[in-house]
């Protein structure tokens, strides 16, 4: 008997520019932190009206959740489904933890003195256990030293992965709206905790999904709702200035702190109609886009600190050239975390929800 295909896959697996909408938040998030670490001038902050993490966790609720949707829909277990993303997250990520202390090592900015001690020992650690935040002192002199700042993000999307599956049969049990009403009350208000908090309670929340977890349920929304969801240039003008109204006067003096405390539940709404709309209007071109240069998002944002540090260590900084050599060396190594580590683990997959293949089924 066929499977009937769930609401998230008819989204996702249709002709669709997500991996272009991940490459082009991946190229915002190396402006800001380059304008901010490299001191380019005001050009460059244009690329703040766009939040680029909270892009990447929108689409995260959307494809994550399709994923597994798919798996439970075919009734495989959950395993194949934490396999899934352990080799999408963690290969590269181990692949930075080896490469990134012996490339600076090679150029001089660190001695194998200061490497071979016990801080090398918990960077690893770190990494291993996908909590990859330590800052070791032996960066110390190497531009900010924090070469894996927005590696916050890491444990933020691991954390989310883990409650997917609850998600999935909890709303095949009990419907959306009984599950996703209450989870948009807990995570809105552990966003307005940490804000309001700080210290611990605030850096464990800003740890995981539970802060920003509206572009995450956002996604879900999307997921279950995409395929019925009318697709109008006027609603997408109206989406879009709802969100840039906010971006931009968001933060001003005035509103701020409310802005500050609410900025995910405000945002994620009109966010994600315009992910949508781009990810399923845009020109074909753009389509595809993974299957032409590789998939090469989530490397730029694990290397693109690196690079930054690297080039403040050499004394470069301010000018547009070195700007470019910023996005050549990230695409680059982007490049080489593709080819070399992301995509060869990505083999590894059993089921996936784009190019399914067959596999033993198992009881969800």
């Amino acid at each position: 008997m066929a499977t009937q295909i769930g609401s998230a896959e008819r989204v996702v697996t249709r002709a669709n520019s997500f991996d272009a909408l991940r490459l082009f938040a991946a190229l915002v998030v190396v402006f800001q932190h380059g304008h901010a670490g490299l001191g380019f001038g005001e050009g460059f902050h244009i690329s703040a009206l766009f939040d680029g993490v909270a892009i990447f966790f929108v689409l995260s609720g959307l494809l994550v959740y399709s994923s597994a949707q798919s798996l439970a829909s075919r009734g495989i277990g959950w395993k194949t489904f934490f396999i899934n993303r352990y080799l999408r997250i963690a290969p590269a990520l181990l692949a930075f933890a080896v490469l990134a202390p012996v490339l600076f090592l090679l150029v001089g900015a660190v001695s194998a003195k200061q490497l071979l001690t016990f801080p090398l020992v918990v960077w690893f650690g770190a990494f291993l256990a996908l909590l990859p935040n330590y800052h070791p002192p032996f960066f110390e002199g190497i531009g900010s030293g924090v070469i894996n700042g927005p590696l916050y993000t890491i444990p933020a999307e691991c954390s989310f992965y883990l409650i997917v599956p609850l998600l999935v049969v909890a709303i095949r049990r009990w419907g959306l709206a009984k599950v996703l009403v209450p989870y948009f009350v807990v995570t809105v208000g552990c966003g307005v905790i940490s804000g309001a908090m700080g210290g611990l309670v605030g850096n464990v929340l800003h740890h995981t999904f539970l802060e920003r977890g509206s572009y995450f349920g956002v996604g879900i929304l999307l997921a279950h709702y995409g395929s019925r969801i009318p697709l109008k240039r006027g609603f997408a003008l109206l989406a879009a200035a709802i969100y840039f109204g906010l971006v931009t006067f968001g933060p001003m003096p005035a509103v701020e702190s409310v802005y500050g405390l609410f900025k995910s539940a405000l945002v994620a709404a009109p966010l994600g109609y315009l992910i949508l709309f781009v990810g399923l209007k845009a020109p074909a071109v753009f389509r595809g886009i993974s299957n032409k240069i590789g998939d090469l998002s989530y490397g730029i944002y694990i290397w693109h600190s690196f690079v930054i540090a690297l080039l403040a260590w050499a004394g470069l900084s301010g000018e547009w050239f070195v700007m470019l050599l910023l996005v050549t060396i990230t695409l680059v190594l982007a490049l080489g975390s593709w080819f070399v580590v992301e995509k060869p683990a990505l083999g590894l997959k059993r089921v996936s929800v784009r190019g399914l293949r067959p596999s033993t089924p198992a009881r969800v």
